[in-house]
């Protein structure tokens, strides 16, 4: 299955020269537009495990200052007792078989990926038309809502995902619009915005060829073949905070088995 799945990406991997092509078009694409009112209804759902009280007064407080709509979603414990058929239905190869070993490290990066499948899922099953998505060691603006709105009614129309920030980004060099660049990949979902088009396509990827890497490597590869489309705002809105060096992640990943 993992053969036919990235078989089907390099087929369409863009080149250089695509990338080029690509860029000058979008530039001239119609501008999406979000009123006021539609952007009032938009609110962030915040990831963050049950235990990590600090993490989420840190984050509460900032959305509250920002006078930002949030809703705490409890992220998925990969150290639970997790049901086995659901976690054998989304990974698989050397990931499931260190998950079903105890792996802490790889149990606390399957937690990862149920918890953004499941907030994909949830923006379906609500009918909105724009998701927020933001993991509770974020660091955002006291202007964050006003940077936002700007930067999402500065998309082209034809956008599926914005990234307020990423790690091992490629991106066009100039902007198509004021700060929003073309991205060609990146990784660390640490806060995004998205339409419906780029939930389902993330959910039936997953569904179809199932995740032997982070799930955010999986979306990189759904941007960098051009499936969705994406763009990421540069300088970053969102940045990390403090306590990011101390996620429960980064605490496995030096003892896995301990």
């Amino acid at each position: 299955c993992f053969l036919g799945f990235f078989t089907e990406l390099f087929n369409r991997a863009h080149t250089a020269m695509n990338w080029q092509t690509i860029e000058a078009r979008k530039g001239h694409l119609e501008q999406y537009s979000l009123s006021k009112q539609q952007f009032s209804n938009l609110h962030a759902w915040v990831l963050s495990l049950p235990q990590s009280a600090d993490r989420r007064a840190s984050i509460s407080k900032q959305l509250q200052r920002a006078g930002v709509a949030y809703e705490i979603i409890d992220a998925v414990d990969g150290q639970d007792d997790l049901p086995a058929e659901e976690v054998a239905f989304m990974e698989s190869r050397d990931r499931l078989t260190a998950f079903q070993a105890g792996n802490k490290y790889m149990r606390a990066k399957v937690g990862g990926d149920l918890s953004h499948a499941q907030v994909l899922q949830r923006m379906l099953g609500e009918h909105l038309p724009i998701g927020l998505v933001m993991e509770d060691d974020a660091k955002i603006p006291p202007d964050f809502l006003e940077q936002l709105y700007n930067a999402i009614n500065a998309l082209p129309n034809d956008w599926d995902v914005l990234h307020l920030n990423g790690c091992n980004v490629k991106a066009s060099k100039l902007a198509v619009r004021k700060n929003i660049h073309v991205n060609h990949q990146s990784s660390c979902y640490l806060a995004y915005a998205f339409r419906r088009r780029y939930a389902l396509q993330v959910l039936q990827m997953i569904f179809k060829w199932r995740l032997h890497k982070d799930i955010d490597d999986y979306m990189g590869s759904l941007t960098s073949s051009g499936i969705i489309q994406s763009y990421i705002t540069m300088p970053f809105i969102v940045d990390y905070s403090g306590l990011a060096a101390n996620s429960t992640i980064e605490v496995w990943r030096q003892n896995p088995n301990p």
